[in-house]
Order: C-alpha cells, then sequence, then structure tokens
C-alpha cells in the first residue's frame, strides 16, 4: 500500500498553474466569494474591438498591432525593418532602457528623420557638400529593442550616384553593453577603406542589434537617400508601457486580471527554443508615480516640484526623481505566459485607487513569439470609502516598539482589528471578512461594537489559505469597529496577514490596508516577525505502535513534520529504518520550503510488502546550507 501525504507549503497556498501558462504571479489565491449581483463588476479591456494598444502606449518598442491584437515585429527575409518602424528624431537622454526608435547624426542640425522615411526622392540634400572635411560625420540608429539583422544597406538618390560614401564604416552594438555613463559600446562590424560602389550593402549573419552606427571615413562630400536595416524572424526582446489611465468613476477596487494570448510560429520549432510575455501592472493614487526634485544650487536641499517644472529646469537644479512608494504601489511580481491559452488570475493591487498602469516584456526567438490578443480587468466601486487594520498577540495588545513577534512554529493566538470610514451612503458596504497568510489561519471569534462585543458569525467559510466570517451586512448607517481573533504559526522570519472586506451585494474584495485600527492595539501593522531566528525542524508520530491487522485501530501511523524559519528551499530525507540501519521504506527526497507535511504509514516496506514485527526508527534528514538537522523517531510494529 502506498502511502498518503499531504503537503502544506507556500507554494501551494500561493500559485496556480493556468492553462500551461507559467505563473510566476504571487497572488492571494482561494475563492473570493462574494454575492451574486455580479452587475457591479465591470470590465476594463484592451485589444480586439476594445481599446487600442496604440492610444493607451507610453512606450511601444519592437511591437506591432494586427487586427487589434499585440505582437513582437516579424522580420520576413531580408525585410527593411526602418520602414516598419515609428521613428522619432533625436538622441534620448537616457539610452540604455528599450523605448521608441530614434534616429540623430553628430552634425548638431535635424534632418535625419529623412535616413528612414522609406522614400529615395528624399535625402540630406547639400548638408554634407560643404568644402569641409566630411570625414568623421556619424548617424546613429537607435531600434528602440534588438532585432535580429543579417544585412545594412545606404546609398545616395538615384540621380546622384557620384555622391554615395566614398569610405565609411559600420559599428552596432547589441543593447547590452554600455560604458560608465550609460552610452553604448560598440563593435566595428564593417570597415571599408576605399568604395567605388554608390550602394553600400552590407551583408553578415544574423545577430542580435539594437544600435546601428554610420561613421564616414572619407573626406569627400556625399549625400544620404536611405538606410535600410534588415533582418528575418521576430525581434528577440519588446517591450509595451501603458500610459496612466484614469477611472472616470473615482477610486475602484480590482478584481481579477484576465487575458487570451496565442503562441506564434513561423515555422517548425525545436522544443528548447523558449517564448514569453511578461505583464505586469501597479495602480496608484494620484497622477504620477514620480516624485521630481529641484536641487538648490547654493545649498544643495532638495524641494519637490512638478514634471513640467523639473523639465524647464537647468541641468544643475534637476535634483532625482525618484519612485513614489507612497501613492504607488511597486509592480506586481510577472505573470509569465509561454503558450496559447486564456488566462486569469487575481491581481493583488492596493485599493481603492483610482489610476492603473501596466506593462508587458516579450522574449522572443526568431521562430516563435507570443501575442496577446486581449487583456481585461475587473474593477467595481469601493465597499467603503478607506478599510485599515492591525493585528497584535491576543495576549500583548501593545507589544514594545509595536513589532508583533510570535514563538516559531507554535499555534498562537492573534486579534485583527478593523476600522472603515465611509463618506456616502452609495458606498455598497460589507458583509464580511476574510483572512489569508501562510499557514493558514483558523477562526476563533469575532467581536463588533463598541465597546467590543462578542457576536455570533452567521457563517465561516474555511478556505485553502484561510477562512471568511460572515456576519450582517455593514454600511455607513450601523459603522462599528469590529475584531476578528484567529490562530495561527510564524513559520518564516516574516509573516504577513492579508484580509480584505467582502461585499454585501456583490462589489469586489476591498484589501485592508495596514494603518492605526484601534485604540487599543498600537502596532498599526500587519506583520509577525518570529521570536526566534534560528531554523527549527520538528518530526511527530500520531502513535508510537502501528498495527496492520485490519481492525481499525492504529492500522497506520501519521508521519509529520515542519520546517520553519529556514530562508530558502532545504534538502529533506525522510524514511523508516531497521535497528541495523536497513532502510526498509523511502517516503521523501526532495528539496522543499518552510511549511508542514503529512504522511501515513500502513507498516509496508518499499516493495509493499508488510515488515516483521519489531522495532524501527523514522529518522528525518533535513540539509541546509549551513546546518544538518536530524530528528529521530521510534515506531514499534505488531501484529
Amino acid at each position: 500500500m502506498l502511502c498518503r501525504s499531504r503537503t502544506i507549503d507556500r507554494h501551494t497556498a500561493f500559485r496556480s498553474l493556468v492553462s500551461g501558462a507559467v505563473l510566476a504571479l504571487v497572488v492571494a489565491v482561494g475563492v473570493l466569494l462574494v454575492a451574486p449581483a455580479q452587475a457591479q463588476v465591470q470590465q476594463w479591456r484592451v485589444g480586439k474591438a476594445y481599446q487600442s494598444w496604440e492610444s493607451l502606449a507610453l512606450v511601444r518598442a519592437g511591437l506591432v498591432t494586427e487586427g487589434g491584437r499585440l505582437r513582437p515585429l516579424e522580420l520576413g527575409a531580408e525585410q527593411n525593418l526602418t520602414r516598419l518602424l515609428t521613428w522619432m528624431e533625436g538622441q534620448p537622454a537616457d539610452m540604455r532602457p528599450e523605448g521608441n526608435p530614434r534616429v540623430w547624426d553628430n552634425s548638431g542640425t535635424t534632418g535625419s528623420l529623412v535616413l528612414v522615411d522609406g522614400r529615395d526622392t528624399t535625402s540630406t540634400g547639400d548638408r554634407f557638400q560643404k568644402a569641409v572635411s566630411q570625414a568623421g560625420r556619424a548617424f546613429f540608429f537607435d531600434l528602440g529593442v534588438a532585432f535580429p539583422v543579417n544585412r545594412i544597406r545606404f546609398y545616395p538618390p538615384p540621380s546622384r550616384p557620384e555622391l554615395g560614401i566614398k569610405g565609411y564604416e559600420i559599428l552596432v552594438n547589441d543593447g547590452q553593453s554600455y560604458n560608465d555613463i550609460g552610452l553604448p559600446l560598440y563593435k566595428s562590424l564593417k570597415r571599408v577603406e576605399v568604395s567605388d560602389s554608390s550602394v553600400a550593402d552590407v551583408r553578415f549573419p544574423s545577430q542580435q542589434i539594437r544600435f546601428v552606427q554610420l561613421r564616414t571615413l572619407s573626406r569627400d562630400a556625399f549625400e544620404l537617400a536611405e538606410v535600410e536595416i534588415c533582418g528575418e524572424g521576430f525581434v528577440a526582446r519588446s517591450s509595451y508601457l501603458s500610459k496612466l489611465y484614469r477611472f472616470p468613476e473615482g477610486e475602484v477596487n480590482f478584481g481579477r486580471l484576465s487575458l487570451t494570448a496565442r503562441l506564434l510560429e513561423r515555422m517548425t520549432s525545436s522544443a528548447s527554443t523558449k517564448a514569453l510575455a511578461r505583464i505586469q501592472v501597479r495602480s496608484g493614487a494620484d497622477e504620477s508615480p514620480l516624485i521630481y526634485y529641484r536641487r538648490d544650487t547654493e545649498t544643495g536641499t532638495e524641494s519637490v516640484v512638478t514634471e513640467a517644472q523639473y523639465n524647464a529646469l537647468s541641468v544643475y537644479e534637476q535634483g532625482p526623481v525618484r519612485e513614489d512608494a507612497e501613492n504607488w504601489s511597486p509592480w506586481s511580481v510577472p505573470l509569465v505566459i509561454d503558450s496559447s491559452a486564456p488566462v486569469s488570475v487575481q491581481l493583488d493591487l492596493p485599493c481603492p485607487r483610482q489610476y492603473l498602469q501596466f506593462r508587458i516584456d516579450f522574449v522572443s526567438e526568431p521562430t516563435r513569439a507570443v501575442q496577446i490578443d486581449e487583456l481585461a480587468i475587473e474593477y467595481s466601486l469601493p465597499l467603503a470609502d478607506r478599510a485599515v487594520g492591525e493585528l497584535a498577540l491576543a495576549s500583548d495588545l501593545a507589544p514594545a516598539g509595536g513589532v508583533v513577534t510570535a514563538p516559531a512554529g507554535v499555534e498562537t493566538t492573534f486579534v485583527h482589528d478593523i476600522r472603515t470610514e465611509f463618506s456616502s451612503s452609495d458606498r455598497e458596504g460589507f458583509k464580511g471578512v476574510r483572512l489569508a497568510s501562510f499557514p493558514a489561519p483558523t477562526f476563533v471569534q469575532l467581536e463588533m461594537g463598541s465597546p467590543l462585543t462578542t457576536v455570533r458569525p452567521d457563517s465561516v467559510a474555511t478556505l485553502e489559505d484561510g477562512f471568511i466570517v460572515y456576519f450582517p451586512p455593514v454600511a455607513q448607517r450601523n459603522n462599528v469597529p469590529l475584531r476578528v481573533t484567529y490562530r495561527s504559526a510564524v513559520l518564516e522570519y516574516t509573516t504577513v496577514l492579508r484580509s480584505w472586506l467582502v461585499g454585501a451585494r456583490g462589489g469586489l474584495p476591498q484589501p485592508v490596508a495596514a494603518g492605526n485600527a484601534s485604540s487599543e492595539i498600537r502596532t498599526s501593522s500587519l506583520e509577525i516577525l518570529a521570536a526566534r531566528g534560528s531554523p527549527e525542524v520538528t518530526l511527530r508520530l500520531s502513535s508510537g505502535v502501528v498495527t496492520p491487522n485490519g481492525d481499525g485501530m492504529n492500522d497506520t501511523v501519521t508521519v509529520s513534520y515542519l520546517l520553519s524559519q529556514f530562508s530558502g528551499d532545504v534538502r529533506v530525507r525522510l524514511g523508516v529504518f531497521d535497528l541495523a540501519g536497513r532502510r526498509v521504506r523511502a517516503f521523501v527526497d526532495q528539496e522543499q520550503s518552510v511549511g508542514a507535511t503529512e504522511l501515513t504509514w500502513d507498516g509496508s516496506d518499499d516493495g509493499g510488502n508488510r515488515v516483521v514485527p519489531g522495532i524501527y526508527l523514522c529518522c528525518l534528514v533535513v540539509d541546509a546550507d549551513a546546518r544538518v538537522f536530524r530528528r529521530t523517531r521510534i515506531i514499534g510494529v505488531a501484529y
């Protein structure tokens, strides 16, 4: 008889794989139970017949839209990609980030766009035909991202073949190597001291190229009509960054992110090729995720200014630009898509908030790429204007320094206070509170009112990562503080409790933010620190004897072990041995993270045969980098 195992770890609690997509987005999983009035939940959609990718794009590098779908640019056989890109003129302030294609030269004048407009009837004219040496003129092409390039071609107007460049060097950069001040480190692709041809046509094995520099070596006058950069296959890396979207309804709660994707293949690809898209989202409370600072040139002090004011400052007055961590969330952990599949995940964003931004990074092979057909995000009006919460040990509501600590691996009782605010009776209100953490908390008690009074819940729904406690609906007219008492253990250095208000009429759950929710609790935090910083390993048996004779008494023994306070995965081996040290049954031999695991043993060996009666040793070995932990328990087998 094979053993049955049940492993409860953070991977089970916080990861779901959807239709073959590699899902790396850490989300609050589980069933979010809401009332059936789904009409209140709306969809914000991009792609196909909805909002266009173009209208929302702040940056669209190496991507094209076709039929309302977003995909990496694909080059046909030796196709000229300069005609496929939308060019801007002028060198970017920072050349390292991928972005929109740009073209410029070192003459200090404008007019380089004529080189990539796809027309040989436009040219540089007489700009480089003056009675001075033209050696050292340089033209720069930033493709925005790296493309698979195999050919570069340039030429004068067909009517002026005598004005072709007589000597030149082509230099390239893949977009990965820069010097200390952020300029591309070029390598020479082709150097021609003297050329008799008016048309330069340089062919080479395909390579990833983002920057191209064309430098003249000849002193002679010249005129350029077009520069063609050709390649074949999908662009290797491409990116999309949306503009900040402001919801006209005001602040909203966010629900599920759904999208449809398709894997594109130009030809039969080997199994090792990879193509994927990474989607990230963030929410904000104001119209800029950045804070701009003006630096006083005399005192060096910094003051906050608007973006427009910052751009108008001299370079000496422009101070740092920092992320606004107070009003904008960090980018979410990427949701990674690598196959044709519809995907839907619960967004984990601070809300209610009015602003939203998303970005998509594509990684492609020359023969394979991922296409995004449509992206949709659920949203609804807030259940309350504000919901803040804090927690503490039930035995210590005001810990020193406001830091909640609990012994590692020990079931402990905590209280979680929640305070809500309503500005009007239009807010939907809530009828439940959901709690989730790792390991999953268990419900103990609900208190409501001022002063707090024990309330019998309408019901309690147990979820994989926690529970939802339901009670009569709360809105502006009957808004009262509430406290949820629960039990849980701390297995990691830091355990975060997550909680949501659950809608009374179908609105999306609303996250509870950490803050001052109670005059009794003095932590303003939803984090718990382990009181002991060292790793712990425990091994337990449900019984010291197993009697597998089929009478229903001690036919099996439950073996459980707990790993806590490890910073990463560790090697775990668990087995049963006889007193001579011979292994009779192997249970576990794998990498595991912190968490609890339960298995059952029915007294059989690895071949499924019953072991002979006697004394056996259940041995657990945990191999961490700095230390090996060994735990042993005795099991008696009798018939």
